[in-house]
């Protein structure tokens, strides 16, 4: 049972974050236990650029906080926990934690919405889902070109669709936000945050090769072969500056 699950999750304060210390395989027995129950989750894949974000801005580590669960996505999150907490901290991959779903939604016949992307993205990476896991349903599609003012109106077209999962792909702090502010609207629905997963699903973009994804290196890679996200690097040395100081000094 999902109670059950849910006192077994260990956790560590990262900057102010209790990050989950659980693996993938637990993360994922988690969320189909909620879809199985429809209790409703918002699952938040914490990278250190919204860690460092979360510091920074109030609001945002409010809605951080405010989630079922926050899982260590990027390796630096990963690396932070540990230095500290001293636990032994999983790491939950965003991709590989909405992969590991939909297998899941195909075989015990569970309803996806995609949101989110570029226009056309989203509908490009559900055709390529339904081939890749025989049997998914994905009930509707929508990218993540709109205002805040129309928020409400395009979740109330996701909640018409009646999904048990929403895998929302609007980039960091937009789609948490979003998710916080208007699950009320389909609460029954796991709600996930998974940023750039649908350009990767819909083969726009390519993920990193075993090598850099098994060293956790995906950093690195995606730096490589898209050199305009150095900006977006910088928050790696400031999320680790701002770990050794929440350590020593609080």
């Amino acid at each position: 049972m999902l109670k059950d699950l849910k006192r077994d999750i260990r956790t560590c304060d990262v900057l102010g974050i209790p990050v989950s210390c659980m693996d993938l395989d637990f993360t994922v027995r988690l969320l189909e236990t909620a879809m199985e129950e429809t209790t409703g989750y918002h699952v938040v894949t914490l990278n250190p650029e919204m860690a460092v974000m979360a510091a920074k801005d109030d609001g945002f580590m409010t809605v951080v906080r405010s989630a079922d669960l926050v899982v260590a996505d990027g390796i630096g999150v990963v690396i932070g926990a540990k230095l500290l907490s001293g636990k032994p901290q999983g790491r939950v991959p965003g991709i590989e934690l909405a992969s590991q779903l939909l297998e899941y939604s195909a075989l015990a016949q569970k309803r996806v919405f995609f949101l989110g992307a570029k226009p056309g993205v989203a509908e490009e990476a559900a055709a390529n889902c339904i081939l890749k896991y025989e049997g998914l349903e994905v009930v509707g599609t929508h990218h993540g070109y709109f205002s805040e003012e129309q928020d409400q109106e395009v979740i109330e077209e996701v909640a018409k669709c009646s999904p048990d999962i929403v895998l929302v792909a609007m980039g960091m702090g937009r789609q948490e936000k979003l998710i916080s502010s208007y699950r009320n609207l389909l609460p029954s629905a796991v709600w996930i945050g998974v940023g750039g997963t649908l350009d990767v699903f819909a083969g726009r973009v390519n993920r990193a090769p075993q090598f850099f994804q098994k060293v956790g290196m995906e950093w690195f890679y995606r730096l490589v072969t898209d050199p305009s996200r150095i900006k977006r690097m910088w928050a790696i040395p400031s999320f680790i500056f701002r770990v050794f100081r929440y350590k020593f000094f609080g």
